[in-house]
């Protein structure tokens, strides 16, 4: 066997043992895994949301690479169904659960800042101010 004969079948064998090799992971495609897609109709996690802890934020909208929550006339709708149990943080509380779909509504108000004068939206009628504002030092940066 000549030299390039041997480093040939030496790449060839390579990458088939790096085939072998690669985790799982890599090997399927997105949202393979996604138990939602073979069972229509169930969910296998429920996503309560904390009321009391929840600032309204909004990051659940944009971190969800699920698409889970949304907003819909006045309500943030959660749709457990579609949850893999990827993030959970603060005011999200995500337990494994396998039931019936079940979507969930949180009515919430929009409101204006009496601090800053922007509108901002809340779960609490008695919030007057904006997370930003209620969370900020009154000494520094006023607006």
């Amino acid at each position: 066997m000549s030299r390039r004969a041997f480093l040939t079948s030496l790449q060839k064998e390579g990458k088939q043992f790096a085939k072998n090799m690669a985790p799982a992971v890599w090997k399927l495609e997105a949202n393979e895994w996604n138990l939602s897609r073979y069972y229509p109709g169930y969910q296998f996690y429920e996503v309560d949301l904390d009321l009391a802890q929840c600032t309204f934020c909004q990051l659940c909208l944009s971190f969800c690479s699920q698409k889970v929550f949304f907003i819909e006339e006045g309500f943030l709708r959660v749709a457990s169904e579609k949850c893999v149990n990827c993030f959970a943080e603060g005011a999200l509380h995500i337990k494994p659960k396998i039931t019936k779909n079940q979507n969930q509504q949180y009515p919430f108000l929009t409101k204006e800042c009496e601090t800053c004068g922007k509108r901002f939206s809340t779960f609490h009628q008695e919030k007057a101010s904006c997370p930003i504002c209620h969370d900020r030092n009154p000494e520094w940066l006023n607006p």
